[in-house]
């Protein structure tokens, strides 16, 4: 009777160990899934806002700021998704509703409303992918990932900031 009640005992200890770990894992998972997801829509809409940069500016600074960006967050975007793929993270997404209408928009625009316009968008979405790489950085139980992340972090921030001096620039802001 006693072997009965330390083994049943024993059995749920397991499964309730077995459940905890999983659960965790899971999450870890989850917020992985959730970086990798988001970090890379925010680098395909950069990188095809930089390349609208490039060609729909006038201003030589706009067209060097886009050929930065695009060679910045294509490699970001691609030493993510190799991560994600060693670390079976998932899928990399695709633009599509309001962010395809708005990068939609700015190639309509050319001459310094798109500069005005595009600067304030790469601004707007460089300040979420540095979030985002933030949150990795910080939370992630996934070395691989949170070590790209804080590496990634510090290669982007010249690019950040070269964003946001010509976004106050253009659009008159102190």
């Amino acid at each position: 009777m006693k072997t009965k009640v330390l083994s049943g005992f024993i059995a749920a200890c397991l499964i309730g160990t077995a459940s905890a770990l999983c659960g965790a894992d899971l999450s870890v998972y989850s917020r992985d899934k959730h970086f990798v997801h988001k970090f890379s829509m925010i680098s395909l809409e950069v990188e095809r806002i930089g390349q609208l940069a490039q060609t729909q500016s006038q201003d030589p600074q706009v067209k060097e700021l886009g050929q930065k960006i695009v060679q910045a967050y294509t490699q970001a975007g691609q030493q993510v998704a190799a991560c994600a793929q060693t670390a079976a993270v998932g899928e990399i997404p695709q633009i599509r509703g309001s962010d395809a209408r708005k990068i939609k928009e700015l190639a309509d625009l050319s001459g310094e409303a798109f500069d005005r316009a595009a600067l304030h968008e790469l601004f707007l979405r460089e300040e979420a992918g540095v979030h985002q790489l933030d949150l990795e950085t910080r939370n992630s139980e996934n070395v691989a990932l949170r070590q790209l992340a804080a590496l990634l972090q510090s290669d982007m921030e010249p690019v950040v900031w070269q964003t946001a001096q010509l976004s106050a620039q253009f659009n008159r802001q102190p």
